[in-house]
Formats: structure tokens, sequence, C-alpha cells
């Protein structure tokens, strides 16, 4: 162990060696020193991201900025490494600042706010020595407390960037820096600023009873005393104007993140920062009031910034102005007991007192224990009522433990806040962003922020805050979007469950379809469908079942083209070959985009059902293809294709370009092969491309096929013919091929040909025969080679023609 610990020992000191060695020939004092300050602030564990090289370009590129830096700059450069015996290329951030409170957790979350991770930060600091023109000599790793103390920030992200996403970044640091570096600065002031609103609030003459004033001002001293990270404060005086009450920036009084008095304490939709119709509203607030603004941090942490707004009184007591403080509660007023934090404290004890429950009851336990937990930004912000009413709520959500949704609107509807109660054992990061997604459709807005918490509670709680339109606030159904959010909490087997019990009435077979389904779909099929769809494909798996066959199913849903179409085809025992399915579907004209394979696993079955959900295009065809119009006859068609029991050729293009089913696909195929046997000049392939580009006709033909053989037409057969040649005859003048015009005018022919056929027979069983035979008058038949018989029948089926 000794010799590993000297051998690393050994390897670091040798990178160090090498690293003075790679510095620039005569380097000052101050640039070796740069470099081993900020060597000896590099993990042991971490050496494998730096290399020599790397090291000397870090230490030059501190150097040279912290020796063009002026007090009160940030210096910033991003750039990307290419230097060999580093882990990989990556980009650096190297930053040179005065030493700021919260300056690594402001640039870290910069950083991470364009969705980039750290992979490394050192963060060593010194104490510069600068000459009388400002020039630096030297660096100290240690100084007096009266010393100037520099920070050295070194940033090593595990990504290349693009020259616009660097440039992007390093405008983010240098206004995060910039706003970092005017808190700070600021800081001693507003803290100031808070004193003075507290001493001036305590002697002001107002409506309010001096307990109550004395409750505000302890609280604002609790904040006074490190208990809130001040950001920016601007104060504000009430004025009449014609449109009512509006609010003016008092010229000199704006400090910390509000400091040019132009930058608007909240995001609004309006150029005032806050809609008039709202200033009433905001003027008569209690003295002490605190908000959650809309507008994140850019210092210590990027949420949302907490606005305590201090109310500045006239002699007689009426509201004349505010003092707007912006910062962040620091972490200590979310961890400690709400009892040990003014306001808090007070509002608490008065919703327990207005609950009416009895002293040491489990119910007023409870409700307190609640409070307690209840999400800190909220308890500073909901009024005592409305969290009477929840809190009540919660209560009785111990005896039936099922996801919960407690709604507040911002006063100045600049978000709602949505408080979910999730059962423990059902939460998860997927249910989270489900809910999440739920929650920004319905109330038309984006979520900005949320916080979970996980405790000994049988609950998990989760708080999103969603921004939401000022001008068009949204209308909202609360019973609706908790309906929505429990739907989407629900486990699988009870979706199914309601599902079934929904679409079936028998009791007794929904229990068995729960203990057979519920647990059979995989998470593949779960994430993508809804139990109402996986009721419906059920249905289709028993029939596949009960048949061992495959069943199918066309649709169209409502969000893809109309040149699309859905396929789901069910099949018993194992997956289906795509080299059988294409060539299927590409002759019956269409084209697979996309597969989705599904293995589904009842329980107590032999064997699975696997379900193939296709995507379709159907390119070939010009028209709109109505799915409830050739659902039928294309699944009908398909199925028998599949069996052997019809030919898979481009004829069956036809089932979706006509609706023609499959066994009248099979007159026209019949008539093709017949010319084939009979010596025609033409491939069968190109007779197909005659009957498939001219679909009318081709339908016109099988018409005409019916006009004289169905025994239902009776005496009408002959002019029901006439009728179908006469279309004929007309469609026949605008088709341009000379070969096609020929080949459809002598399938008519044969048509007309045709004396007898057992197309509408059937067997002993009473099932269509397999085969089609045709009863031909040879002297009508065209092109006919001699000698010719007098009469000739044709029998055709996918196993023999002759």
């Amino acid at each position: 162990m000794s010799n590993k610990i000297s051998n690393k020992e050994q390897k670091h000191s040798e990178m160090l060696k090498e690293a003075i060695k790679a510095l620039p020939p005569k380097a000052p004092k101050g640039l070796r020193k740069m470099l081993e300050v900020l060597f000896a602030k590099i993990d042991r564990e971490d050496m494998g991201f730096f290399s020599p090289k790397l090291l000397s370009e870090m230490a030059k590129s501190h150097w040279d900025m912290a020796k063009t830096k002026k007090p009160g700059q940030a210096k910033v450069k991003v750039y990307c490494t290419d230097v060999q015996g580093v882990e990989r290329c990556r980009t650096v951030v190297d930053i040179v600042s005065d030493d700021l409170a919260f300056l690594v957790d402001s640039v870290s979350a910069e950083i991470n706010r364009h969705d980039l991770l750290i992979c490394i930060l050192i963060h060593p600091g010194i104490y510069p020595v600068y000459n009388e023109k400002n020039e630096l000599l030297e660096i100290n790793a240690e100084g007096k407390m009266s010393d100037l103390r520099q920070s050295h920030i070194h940033v090593q992200i595990n990504q290349i960037l693009s020259p616009e996403a660097m440039e992007k970044l390093e405008r983010g640091l240098k206004s995060v820096l910039a706003d970092l570096y005017i808190a700070n600065r600021h800081w001693v002031a507003m803290l100031q600023k808070l004193k003075e609103a507290s001493t001036e609030l305590s002697v002001s003459t107002t409506k309010h009873s001096a307990s109550e004033i004395q409750k505000y001002c302890a609280f604002l001293d609790y904040l006074a005393n490190n208990n809130f990270t001040m950001l920016g404060y601007r104060e504000y005086k009430f004025v009449k104007g014609k449109n009512g009450i509006a609010s003016r920036t008092v010229k000199g009084e704006s400090l910390g993140l509000l400091h040019d008095e132009i930058v608007p304490a909240y995001i609004s939709e309006t150029d005032e920062g806050l809609p008039r119709n709202l200033q009433e509203l905001r003027r008569n607030l209690p003295p002490v009031s605190v908000s959650k603004t809309n507008k994140v941090s850019t210092v210590h942490r990027r949420v949302p910034m907490d606005a305590i707004a201090v109310k500045t009184y006239d002699d007689d007591g009426n509201v004349k102005g505010e003092k707007l403080f912006l910062g962040l509660f620091t972490s200590v007023t979310y961890s400690r007991s709400v009892s040990d934090v003014p306001y808090l404290r007070e509002k608490v004890e008065e919703v327990i007192k207005m609950s009416g429950l009895v002293e040491g009851s489990h119910d007023r336990k409870a409700l307190r224990h609640i409070l307690e937990k209840y999400p800190r930004d909220e308890l500073f912000q909901i009024e005592p009522k409305e969290l009477l009413k929840i809190g009540m709520s919660i209560i009785r959500l111990q005896e039936r433990q099922r996801i919960s949704l407690f709604l507040r609107r911002d006063p100045f509807g600049r978000y709602i806040s949505c408080l979910v109660y999730v059962p423990r054992d059902r939460f998860g990061t997927n249910l989270r962003v489900q809910m999440q997604k739920i929650l920004e459709k319905e109330m038309n807005g984006r979520c900005t922020n949320f916080t979970t918490s996980l405790d000994d509670s049988v609950f998990a709680r989760v708080m999103y805050i969603i921004n939401t339109s000022q001008k068009h606030p949204p209308k909202i159904n609360a019973k609706h979007i908790e309906q929505l959010l429990r739907e989407c909490g629900e486990t699988w087997p009870e979706k199914i469950a309601v599902a079934l019990a929904a679409e079936c009435k028998d009791e007794g077979k929904v229990t068995d379809l729960v203990l057979k389904y519920g647990n059979a779909f995989p998470v593949s099929y779960t994430s993508k469908h809804r139990a109402k769809q996986a009721v419906f494909d059920i249905e289709k798996i028993e029939a596949a079942q009960e048949g061992n066959c495959i069943i199918l199913d066309l649709y169209r849903p409502d969000d893809i083209a109309d040149k699309n179409l859905c396929l789901k085809i069910y099949h018993p025992g194992s997956p289906i070959t795509l080299s059988d399915v294409l060539p299927i579907l590409e002759n019956m004209g269409m084209r697979a985009i996309a597969e989705l394979p599904f293995e589904i696993k009842p329980q107590g079955a032999e064997q699975s059902i696997w379900i193939h959900d296709f995507l379709l295009e159907t390119t070939r065809f010009s028209d709109h293809v109505s799915v409830s119009d050739v659902k039928e006859t294309f699944e009908k068609a398909f199925t028998k294709i599949w069996y052997k029991a019809m030919e898979n050729d481009t004829l069956n293009a036809l089932v979706l370009n006509t609706g023609t089913n499959w066994r009248e696909v099979t007159i026209l195929r019949s008539y093709v092969h017949y010319l084939q046997q009979i010596g025609s000049p033409f491939s069968r392939s190109y007779i197909h491309k005659a009957l498939t580009e001219n679909p009318a006709i081709s339908r016109l033909i099988v018409d005409l096929f019916r006009a004289y053989h169905d025994p239902r037409n009776g005496d009408k057969s002959q002019s029901i013919a006439d009728n179908c040649i006469s279309k004929i005859e007309k469609l026949l003048e605008e088709v341009e091929s000379s070969d096609q015009d020929r080949i459809l005018r002598t399938i008519m022919s044969l048509v007309k040909a045709t004396m007898r056929t057992n197309y509408y027979t059937r067997d002993k069983e009473g099932l269509r025969k397999t085969y089609l035979s045709l009863k031909l008058d040879s002297s009508l038949v065209p092109d006919l080679p001699d000698p010719r018989p007098f009469m000739e029948i044709f029998v055709y089926s996918p196993r023999v023609e002759a």
C-alpha cells in the first residue's frame, strides 16, 4: 500500500515539474506561483483530467486575466482543449473575480442552465500584489484580513461546444458575475434598509393593532439576522392616475439587482411591471407580505426570488408606498421548525385555533404536523383560511390514500402553485414528469420550478409552480385536473380494471380478464397506450387465441396525416417475420414507415400474443383513403393473402384504391391468368399496371361481371350491364395509353364472353368455393388463336389454373 501511495505522489510531483517546464521561457515568478496555487487545489483522483500542457495553459490563462483585471471587474474565458494525454477533449471555463459570496454557486448554476454538466471545478483564492499602476507583480497563497482576496475558478465541461454556444455561455457568465458583484457590493446597504423598514414600521401610524405590527417587525428582524439573502431593493410610492392607483419608483432608492431603477422587479406582460388592475390589490396587502416572484435569481440558487413587501404610511395611517426586498430565504428557514420563525409561528397558531380541534386530540396533532411539513414558500404566502381548508383536506386524505391536488392562485395572476400528494409507493420520476405535463397542458402554462418532499409520511409531496398569462388567465377545473393526475398515477392493472368495467357489464368476466391481462402488457406498450386502447386490443387478442390465427385492425389515429394509416397485426405464438409482411403491404399500395412490436403474455395462456403496430404510407393513391370504407375488405384480403388463399401481387392495390374485396380482385386476376393462357402479347405485370392505374374502370369491370351473373339481378341484369358498359366506354376515352386501352377493352370483352360462373355458388357447408370457374363463349373472345373451341371452361385458384 505504501508503495502505491509513494508512486502516486511521485507521479503527482512529476506532473507539476513537467507543467512548470511547459511554461513560456523566462516566465515571471508570479506565473509559476499561479501554477502551483492552482495545482495544489486539484484532487489526486482528478489528475486524469489534466496534462502538463493543459496545466501550463490554465496557469497562463489565469495569470493573463489577473494582470488586466480591474477591481469590481470579472474576467471570463471559455475555450476548448485538444491536448495529448488528457482523457478527452472538453470545454474549459476560466474565471478571475473579486472574492464574492455565492460565487461558485452562481457560476455552477449558470453553467447548468445551459444544460451542461460540470465534470471538474477547482476554486483557489489568492492574494494578488499590484503596484501603483495597478500592474500585477506577484501572488500569495495567504494574506492578511485587510488584503484584497481574489477568486480563481477553473471548470471543465465534458462536452465540446460550438463557437456560438461558447460565446453564449461566456455572455451568460459575465452577466451573472455582474449581478453577483452588485448584490455583494450593496448587501450592507440593503441590510440597513431592512432594519430601517422594521424601525419605521414599528412607529408608524396604521389601522392595524400594535400586536400585529409587532409580529411583522419581529419577522423583519428575523430576516435581518442572516436569514434572508438580500439581492435587490427598491422603494415605491403609490399615486393616483387616470386609470386608478399606480406605483412609481422612488429615485435613488434602488439597490442590488434593481440598482438601475429600470429593470422591473417582476416579469410581466405589460411594460409597467405589474398590471394597473392589480395595483389596488397590491396597496391593500398587509403591512408586511411575502410573495414568490416569477423572476429567477441569477445569484446563489437559480430559483424564483422571494419578495418581502413592507408598506409605508403617512401621518394619517394611509398607505403611501412600499419598500420591496428581493432575495432568497436561507436554508435554515426551510429546515427549522415553524415555531422558530416569526410570522409563520403566528400564522400556524391562528390556523390551529380556527380549526376548533380539541387540544391534545389526534386530528389537532395531525394538523400541526401537516403545517410543519407544508411547503415553506407556500406557508409564507397562503392565507390562513385557505391553509385551514387544505390542511383539513389532507387530514381526511390519510384515511383514503390517493393522489390529491391543492391549487393556489398567485393574487397577481403570475403563476399557480400546485401541491400534489402522491402515495409514496407510487411516486417516481416518470410519474412526476407526466403530472407536470398534465398541469402545464390544463393550465396553458409552463412549469418554472418544482420541489419534491419525501419523509416518514405515506405520501410524497410535489410542489409545482406553473407560470400563467396575466392577460389571459386560464379557466381551471380543479376536479378534472385532479382526476387526470389520479389516472396518471394508477397502476396498469388498476387502469385495466377500470377500463374493462366501463366496457363490460359482466363483473365475473371483468375479474377474469383483469387477472389474465393485468400484468400481461410490457412497459413498452403501457407507456404508449391508454387502458381503453388495451381493452380493444384484449378483444382482438382473445379472438386470435380462440382461432389460433392472425387478427388485423386497420385504423387512422387523429394525429397522423391523411396519407398515413396504421395497421395492427395480432399473431399468436411468435413474432411475425417482416420479410413476409412487407411485400404484402407493398403490393396493396402501402409503404411501412415504422413498426412497434409488443409481446403480450396473458396469465394462464399457453402462448404469447404478438402485436405488431405498423405506421403505413399510402403514397400510391391520389385520393384520401377512408378507413371506414375499406377496413373490412382490407383486413379480409390481407388475411387471405397471409394464408395463401389469395395471390400476393400488385392487383391487391385495388382493395384500398376502389374498395374491391378479395373475391372481386380474384375475378380480375382470373381473367389476367386466362389472357396469359391464350398467349396475350402483354406480360402479367403490364396487364396489372393497366388495371391498377385505371382503378375506376377496373371497378366497373367487376360491376359488369356482377351485373351478368348475380342471381339477384333477375330481369334487370342486361340493363345494369349496359349501364356499366356505357360508363366504361366513357372512361376509356380518357385513357392515354393505347396498350392500356386495348388491355382494358379485352378484359371487358372476356366478361361479356363469360356465360356461366361458380362465383355465387356454395358447397354443402354453405361456404364459398376456393376456386373460380368461368365458362366462356370462345367466339366472343378477342384474339383467341385457332382452332377455336365451341366453349371453354377456365378454372383459377392460387394453387392451380387450367
